[in-house]
């Protein structure tokens, strides 16, 4: 049975095979803090940087000056217990599950899975992170070039266990928007708003239509085009999902002032959607996912969003 992993900034499922036995270690003790911990845009989560990673504007994180490295952070409304893989049965051709911990983080229950992760221009080391409750999890990826792995396997791993969430401090996100189609309201942490049909059970089925939406940090003015191209980029690379080709990438009207829109057709069949508002020193990031056969009801229903926003 397939385990669903819904991320703040991924448009979409981060869906992991489950069926081969992988080995279990125990948990590491006392983490060393490489930085002080600051808080990630967008997220209730405070990270202590590895030394020489910055926050990045393709994704909710941070990511290593050369590129070469990144951690991504999500915070899912669905509960651990639904979006935490089940090692013992993990299937998949492109990530291999090397070996899992169970470990406390920021005081909730959570697994950390060593994996590698091959295509897409040659082998990759991961380390994702999924804790939580019965209500909410967080979901963390690090992952780096395999040649850094040995460098780098340490100060990601002490990053991520050293996570802070602060659940009592939920960003600010103030709007207004009615979309389109049948989508409604069902979830809204502070952090994250989830649109999805009427009646969808949680987590999501796999190709259920949705709309995310959230605050992030943004570029400039000047660069939106290029910072709603790199956040879609980002946001499918965090989710090991593949760009197939970019549609359409236009201005539009949004909020009474100027936004970005980007469609694109992604793999697997799916159509992704994403619009960046611009707000005060940030940005407000609407995202859409649908099969590429719904495209007709649910494209016409994220702009029906967008041009509805009003800003509080």
């Amino acid at each position: 049975m397939a385990c669903l992993v819904r991320a703040t900034f991924v448009l979409g499922l981060l869906l992991l095979g489950v069926a081969s036995a992988c080995s279990r270690e125990p948990a590491s003790g006392t983490v060393q803090a490489a930085l002080p911990h600051r808080r990630i845009e967008g997220t209730r989560v405070e990270l202590s940087a590895p030394r020489g990673f910055e926050p990045s504007e393709a994704v909710q994180g941070l990511v290593r000056s050369d590129a070469r490295a990144k951690i991504g952070v999500f915070e899912l409304p669905a509960p651990f217990a639904e979006t935490a893989p089940d090692p013992t049965q993990w299937s998949d051709e492109e990530v291999r599950l090397v070996r899992w911990e169970a470990v406390r983080v920021a005081e909730v229950e959570a697994r950390l899975y060593h994996l590698e992760r091959r295509g897409g221009g040659g082998e990759r080391r991961s380390w994702m992170l999924v804790g939580g409750d019965a209500q909410e999890s967080l979901v963390m990826v690090a992952e780096c070039d395999n040649e850094l792995a040995a460098e780098l396997e340490q100060p990601l791993r002490e990053c991520l266990l050293g996570a802070r969430w602060r659940r009592d401090v939920a960003p600010v996100i103030s709007f207004e928007l009615q979309p389109g189609a049948d989508l409604v309201l069902v979830r809204d942490d502070g952090a994250v708003h989830v649109y999805a049909p009427r009646g969808t059970p949680s987590p999501l089925p796999e190709g259920t239509p949705f709309l995310l939406v959230a605050q992030v940090s943004s570029s400039s003015a000047e660069g939106l085009e290029a910072a709603c191209r790199e956040r879609l980029e980002g946001a499918l690379g965090a989710a090991g999902t593949r760009l197939r080709a970019v549609e359409s990438s236009v201005a539009v009207a949004s909020a009474g002032r100027k936004a970005w829109e980007v469609v694109a057709s992604v793999e697997n069949g799916l159509l992704a959607w994403i619009t960046l508002v611009p707000v005060g020193d940030g940005a407000l990031v609407l995202q859409g996912q649908c099969r590429a056969t719904q495209r007709e009801p649910y494209l016409a229903a994220f702009r029906a969003a967008a041009t509805s926003l009003v800003l509080e």
